[in-house]
């Protein structure tokens, strides 16, 4: 039989832990949309299931680990709203941001950052303080640590750049690059052209690396980025451009095995319909 401490930790997390879940679906649910497919959605309504099974069967490991994983990608957000919300819905006061606090208390007294986990807690916490004119002082410090790990990095670093294009504006060369690590480029080429209202970004992308080849098709969003045509080649004749600002035309060949094979995208309330002409 279950304490009543256990089982008051456990109604407090399932109720912390399910208005978490609804407060992420606002902020993510048809972020991005393939073919009706809200993938998205049905992650966090499975989580919701989840969450009333732990609850259920008692199991609090499972509901703090569930909570912890929510907790983390808010905190990496730099999410001011969230404890307010939390507070108002559920009546309990949370604070994403201890646990971050403890583990930069840590680094900043070993005086360095060691790896790209602690980077990347650095960098969190100086946007915290950023958005929430808090701390200046450290706000230095942490500065202070990334330039020099920076330094570091940059002395030990293997990865790879490539010039993705060159263009001449007004008597001077712009050069667009890409840093990445892995396999070494041997064929990159990108063209990119904006809808007509401006807002979105059409993409048709060839890639070969490691063995690997393709001819990728892309949109990019305000929020997000969604691949909707995908060869596994290099194939220069695969072309794509804007019939209008809510309609992408992809020309193509019948015999090319493609996976994706989109006919529609959206995310939020854009949606953009996909047209083939196969030859």
């Amino acid at each position: 039989m279950i304490s009543k401490k256990k089982q008051a930790e456990l109604d407090r997390y399932r109720s912390i832990s399910l208005a978490t879940i609804d407060y992420l679906l606002k902020l993510n649910g048809g972020m991005i949309v393939y073919d009706g497919d809200d993938f998205m959605t049905e992650f966090y309504n499975i989580q919701k299931i989840e969450t009333e099974k732990y609850h259920h069967e008692g199991k609090l490991d499972r509901l703090k680990a569930r909570l912890t994983q929510q907790i983390n990608s808010l905190q990496r957000m730099v999410d001011l709203d969230f404890e307010a919300y939390i507070k108002t819905t559920t009546g309990f006061d949370i604070d994403i941001f201890d646990a971050l606090r403890k583990r930069v208390n840590i680094i900043i007294e070993n005086k360095a950052i060691r790896n790209d986990k602690e980077m990347s807690d650095i960098f969190t916490m100086r946007r915290y303080y950023e958005l929430t004119l808090k701390n200046k002082k450290e706000n230095k410090i942490l500065n202070s640590l990334i330039i020099e790990y920076s330094k570091k990095s940059t002395r030990k670093n293997t990865g790879h750049s490539h010039v993705i294009n060159r263009v001449e504006k007004d008597g001077i060369e712009e050069v667009r690059m890409m840093s990445y690590t892995g396999p070494k480029l041997k064929h990159y080429k990108e063209q990119e052209e904006l809808s007509p209202d401006g807002k979105l970004k059409l993409s048709v992308t060839q890639w070969s690396a490691g063995g690997t080849n393709s001819t990728t098709i892309s949109v990019t969003f305000p929020k997000t980025h969604g691949e909707i045509y995908r060869v596994d080649d290099i194939c220069p004749d695969i072309t794509a451009f804007w019939k209008d600002y809510q309609t992408v035309v992809i020309e193509t060949r019948k015999d090319y095995l493609a996976y994706p094979k989109f006919k529609q995208l959206r995310s939020f309330d854009n949606v953009i319909n996909i047209e083939y002409v196969e030859r």
